[in-house]
């Protein structure tokens, strides 16, 4: 014990400098966006290698359940194939054309190596950067749903932001009908996900399918998020639903990184045009 204190009474103007560069660095990156995405990238590339050797040691145990769903996947895609025009681009990649021959969409496979779920502002990591072709704003989706969007990309490794992230927000659709409402996650169950001020005329139940629309620039239309699992009158005008994601995002593992090929032209478009309005 004295030593300890003796320690402390030679070291202790260092230690207390020390222990304020780090709430100086904790505050710059909390509070300030650039210099958190600087941080993730840093911090991405360094712990990336480490998650992926974890990952490759548990991933054997789950080979046997990951094969069979990538079995049904690609059956799946046979089927779809008569629907939606595919083009092969890559060996872990595949695109999607539109009617007049333009590829929309392009997939790209990856594994998530890290994930949270329980902060207010939850990420996950997967095994893709900018070698293979991976970018910021770019959907993640699996074959139950959407993941969550990329925020931040290393050379092998990027950085999503998951569904259940206080801000990210998606506009749905239930049926063939839009909801405008914005759909958000609030921080508790990490099951469920919640539309507000829904038009009360709307008619809705519990069980109804909930899909992305062409207003989620960074998923194709028609991605399944969830189901309705309650509706809940606020007054005679409007209505709160809570949705039920398709996704299990704690068991995140196999997923597909969705390009949007015009994703910057439209999201320049938009820009200016809300610049011009302020």
């Amino acid at each position: 014990m004295q030593n300890l204190l003796r320690f402390l009474a030679v070291y202790y103007h260092f230690l207390i400098f020390v222990v304020l560069e780090l709430l100086a660095l904790s505050a710059l990156v909390n509070f300030n966006n650039y210099h958190q995405s600087r941080y993730f990238a840093a911090v991405n590339n360094i712990t990336g290698t480490i998650y992926q050797w974890q990952n490759d040691v548990t991933g054997y145990f789950n080979l046997r359940s990951e094969n069979q769903i990538l079995m049904q996947e690609n059956l799946e895609l046979r089927e779809r194939d008569s629907v939606l025009n595919y083009a092969s681009t890559r060996n872990d990649s595949v695109g999607v054309k539109d009617t007049t021959g333009r590829l929309l969409y392009s997939y790209r496979t990856a594994k998530v190596i890290n994930n949270s779920i329980y902060k207010r502002r939850n990420y996950f990591t997967i095994n893709k950067g900018t070698s293979q072709g991976v970018r910021r704003n770019m959907g993640v989706i699996t074959p139950d749903g959407i993941a969550g969007k990329i925020v931040d990309v290393g050379g092998n490794y990027a950085l999503a932001m998951s569904v259940l992230h206080e801000e990210f927000v998606i506009t749905p659709k239930i049926g063939e009908r839009t909801i405008y409402g914005g759909m958000r996650w609030l921080g508790e169950d990490p099951t469920e996900l919640k539309i507000d001020k829904v038009s009360g005329h709307i008619p809705l139940a519990s069980g109804d399918s909930v899909y992305t629309t062409s207003y989620s620039h960074f998923f194709p239309e028609g991605i399944l998020i969830g189901t309705v699992s309650r509706v809940q009158a606020t007054n005679a005008n409007y209505q709160e639903l809570w949705v039920e994601l398709s996704n299990d995002i704690g068991q995140l593992s196999d997923v597909y990184v969705v390009e949007n090929h015009y994703i910057e032209e439209i999201l320049e478009l938009e820009e200016g045009a809300e610049n011009e309005r302020d």
